[in-house]
């Protein structure tokens, strides 16, 4: 066994050797001499007696009654298999194996060239370093004599051992920056269809459910879009007959010059659009069949403005809307499957038709600021997948370019200042014309909120918990455990969106659902709304005074568990294990960007006070707006204020990056304070100089209409994120090979395609459900009349789908 033990420390040595190229013997000898005679003697020795020590403490035999017990036990075969096959380690298919390591596939080894070698079977061994969410692995290739049990129990032998082997090696290696003085390292090792097999049985009970949804949701999509083409193409052949009449009485018409002109569309002969008047249809003077079609086409037609011209499409939608009326209530729902309609949905805008268009500048931001986050995760998601030069990526991040993608965990609070800051104006233009804001009101938004939200967030939750395990059998597919960590337990606060404080703490880069924090802490901060609206509406000044406090309060949370915890800058030190779970995933932590979102809300509904009033009025009641309007040297301040700051914040961390630890503490704790507030207020420059009418590209540009289906797709694209990166990493049975292409490339791959995977979620679950609770919504006004109209509340709500992401 000291054989075996020995063999797979060596191993070990060379996934650690950075850029060595073990295919130069004098190379792979010195290497070899230097490493095993400075530890390697000394380790197998400690392990050696651990396994001594401990059968003999539990069974009282001798050193050599336990030898003969090994060669007398199924580890026999196992201890001769691997000798057998350990005599030309460095020699043919074992020889390729190994340098595999640094020449083809990584540290994952050749799995196809294991799979050749008679009676062998690929294993990969794990560590798993403490306080960091990093897995080293390497790829051995192991007789297949040797079981799971025996290298569990070889495992726990040397897990110590391995510790100190790895810390000197990275010494050796000069990658001590990942590997700390107080770093343990525990020692796993998988058969990759075993491990993949363990983990899609943990989910054998919820799979069933999962693809009965998916199957409904498609079925209904299909059916409902099969459907409408068959009622829309069956509806047209009527009114193409109906026109053919009509052409018939217009020819008869004027045949006999009939003064007396009841009919209100031109025939189509005469030009490719018709024009329709509206006109009173008088039914005593038409008795026959031809007359009876043509008011029945009349009355039709008369649902258009007068003037309107009728093209194709309108005539398709108004005949597909006619029928399904008259196929009833069924009908309605089942059209909220509709692909076509739900493709539609992508271009709508969220904001209400008494809205400047300035507002839809928040669209082009969200579609940035989640193309931000995602090549943030991506560069971090990439130290959880099995990488032959992971290492290299800390480097990398010493680099100015790459310093600004690790300043994307700034990212969240940027969506949370947008959502409160346009919620924010909404919810008072209801207040102004309705005068008022009742609890039923408010119980009414924050319901609908809900619903808007929960169901896809639902949905992604379930597909991926039960069907991310059996999407792939790769022999590193396994990782993707990650994501849904212990949901056994955990669902129900996933369910009710308490997943943020129960469990209070979770490791970062894994956990149950971990990611799309920022849904239950919006559900949970909302229920504060109707604070700020009655401060707001009842005293101004008292309205901004508190603004200033929360944003102290924030200012202090910040400040306090970065100082307390010692927080560092810096990516992937020990003092950041709790990053995830103080300073990123709470709700409380987020006080500071909802004060900023509401003071800029205030900002924004003052300006537009100012553009309703006179000039004496403007002067007198908006001296600092109108100063700000009237100046340039306002706007080329903000302007450059807002690139020094966005340059400072994003790039300042490049030295924390390169050596976390030449920051202080109290470095570290002042940029934690102030970096999430200066970006915000980077964002209300922005907002300001557009809203004062001064920036007219950038208004042009980011209110183009090409960012509303991208924006509309954000909130899906946001939930999936995580499963579309970890995919995209171990997936491949190749491990994946750090270059500045190569990681650009797959920053982008990432983006493009969590946007389309967002767009089957759209159509097939997102638009959908939306268009359900709007038909609902309306069937139930239509039987209460008491109830708000559909428009009034739709003008109010369906803009909230900004907190979509």
């Amino acid at each position: 066994m000291n054989n075996l033990l020995f063999s797979i420390l060596f191993l070990l040595l060379l996934a650690f050797a950075k850029g060595a190229s073990l295919q130069n013997s004098s190379t792979k000898d010195s290497f070899y001499a230097r490493i095993s005679n400075e530890l390697g003697t000394k380790i197998i020795e400690k392990i050696s007696n651990l396994d001594i020590k401990e059968h003999g403490k539990h069974s009282g035999v001798t050193r050599e009654s336990i030898r003969k017990a090994h060669f007398n036990s199924s580890y026999e075969k196992c201890y001769l298999a691997f000798n057998n096959y350990n005599k030309n380690l460095f020699e043919g298919d074992s020889a390729q194996m190994i340098l595999s390591s640094f020449t083809e596939i990584g540290d994952l080894g050749n799995y196809e060239r294991c799979k050749s070698i008679p009676q062998a079977a690929y294993y990969i061994l794990q560590l798993n370093i403490t306080h960091l969410p990093i897995e080293l692995r390497v790829g051995i290739c192991f007789p297949e004599q040797c079981t799971q049990d025996m290298l569990n129990l070889i495992a726990g032998y040397f897990s110590d051992g391995t510790g100190k082997l790895v810390r000197k090696v990275a010494e050796m290696q000069e990658i001590d920056m990942l590997i700390e003085h107080n770093v343990t390292l525990q020692t796993h090792f998988y058969h990759p269809d075993t491990r993949n097999k363990l983990v899609s049985q943990q989910n054998s009970t919820v799979a069933p459910i999962a693809l009965t949804v998916v199957g409904v949701f498609f079925l209904l999509t299909v059916v409902a879009s099969l459907t409408s083409m068959q009622l829309a193409q069956k509806r047209l052949k009527e009114t193409k007959q109906r026109i053919i009449e009509q052409e018939k009485l217009e020819r008869l018409k004027n045949n006999t010059n009939d003064e007396s002109n009841q009919y209100c569309i031109d025939p189509f002969e005469r030009t490719t659009k018709a024009t329709v008047d509206a006109q009173p249809v008088n039914y005593s003077e038409c008795t026959s069949r031809s007359s009876r079609a043509t008011t029945e086409f009349q009355l039709e037609t008369q649902k258009f403005a007068p003037g309107k011209f009728i093209t194709e499409n309108d005539r398709r939608n108004m005949v597909l809307e006619d029928y399904q009326e008259e196929r009833g209530l069924a009908m309605k729902y089942l059209n909220c499957f509709n692909i076509s309609k739900n493709l539609g949905e992508m271009l709508k805008t969220k904001r209400s038709k008494e809205d400047d268009e300035e507002l839809e500048v928040l669209e082009a931001l969200k579609v940035l600021l989640f193309c931000w986050g995602v090549i943030c995760a991506t560069s971090l998601y990439v130290l959880t997948s099995s990488g032959r030069n992971i290492p290299i990526l800390l480097k990398f991040f010493s680099q100015y370019d790459f310093a600004f993608i690790s300043a994307g965990n700034l990212v969240p609070e940027a969506f949370f200042f947008m959502i409160y800051f346009f919620s924010f104006i909404k919810i008072n233009q209801y207040y102004d014309r309705k005068g008022v804001l009742r609890t039923k009101n408010y119980l009414w938004l924050f319901l609908y909120r809900v619903l808007k939200m929960a169901p896809l967030y639902y949905f992604v939750f379930l597909i991926g918990w039960a069907l991310l395990p059996l999407a792939s059998n790769n022999i590193n597919w396994f990782g993707t455990d990650r994501l849904f960590h212990d949901c056994d337990s955990q669902w129900p606060y996933v369910l009710t969106f308490l997943n943020t404080y129960f469990p209070f703490f979770t490791q970062a880069l894994r956990g149950c659902f971990y990611w799309p924090y920022l849904v239950p802490n919006d559900l949970q901060l909302y229920i504060f709304f109707p604070i700020w609206i009655i401060v707001y509406r009842k005293n101004k000044n008292a309205f901004l005074a508190l603004m200033l406090v929360l944003q102290l309060v924030g200012l202090f949370i910040h400040g306090f568990i970065g100082y307390y915890y010692n927080l560092s800058v810096g990516i992937m030190t020990l003092d950041d294990y709790y990053l995830w779970s103080y300073q990123f995933n709470k709700a409380h932590t987020k006080v500071s960007a909802i004060s900023f979102g509401l003071t800029m809300a205030y900002i924004y509904l003052r300006i537009l006070e100012y553009r309703k009033s006179n000039d004496d009025g403007k002067k007198k009641n908006f001296k600092i707006i109108d100063f700000m309007h009237k100046s340039t040297i306002v706007t080329i301040f903000l302007y450059l204020y807002s690139i020094l700051i966005f340059a400072c914040i994003t790039l300042i961390v490049r030295s924390a990056n390169d050596d976390a630890y030449s920051w202080s503490r109290m470095q570290n704790t002042l940029y934690t304070i102030a970096a999430r507030p200066l970006l915000l207020t980077v964002i209300m420059s922005l907002l300001l100089i557009i809203f004062m009418g001064k920036g007219h590209i950038a208004k042009y540009l980011m209110t183009s209409r090409i960012w509303l289906p991208l924006s509309n797709l954000t909130y899906a694209g946001y939930l999936i994120y995580p499963i579309v990166i970890g995919a995209n990493f171990y997936a491949s049975q190749r491990a994946f090979f750090i270059t500045n292409p190569s990681i650009i490339f797959a920053m982008l791959s990432n983006i493009i395609i969590c946007y389309l995977g967002a767009l089957v979620l759209h159509i097939f679950v997102q638009a959908p459900i939306d268009r359900v609770l709007k038909t609902t919504y309306q069937v139930v006004r239509n039987s209460r009349g008491s109830l708000e109209t559909m428009s009034e509340q739709g003008s109010l709500l369906e803009p909230n789908e900004i907190t979509k992401l």
